[in-house]
């Protein structure tokens, strides 16, 4: 598990019935896990920037392991039905590498990480 994570957050929302999502659509179906969990409120701000597109976030999540970023996004998943979300989360550490694909709250696909592979 690394410290820091970056996370790339892309999402298909066009069978979605309120019709496109934005950031704060995402965020908003963030805050409740964020406070049942008890992680401050500048997580908002890494999911934030997750959602800029592959590539443009910057390291954040600051001790949140993988697998609870994870949770995190199969909660938001649940909350915006009928999108695709698309996730890739890299960590510090070398395997710290994970792909994930969720719709409707439900595990599409998993890769990752590749660190507990093997």
């Amino acid at each position: 598990m690394s410290y820091y994570s970056i996370l790339d957050l892309a999402w298909d929302d066009s069978d979605y019935p309120k019709g496109s999502i934005s950031a704060k659509d995402i965020t908003d179906a963030a805050a409740p896990y964020l406070e049942a969990s008890g992680w401050h409120s500048d997580v908002l701000k890494d999911i934030e920037s997750a959602t800029r597109g592959f590539g443009s976030s910057e390291p954040g999540f600051n001790g949140i392991p993988s697998f609870a970023l994870i949770d995190m996004l199969q909660q938001i998943s649940r909350q915006l039905p009928n999108v695709t979300f698309f996730a890739r989360g890299l960590g510090e550490e070398f395997g710290d590498i994970w792909l994930r694909r969720f719709r409707d709250g439900e595990l599409l696909e998993a890769i990752g990480p590749l660190a507990e592979e093997g």
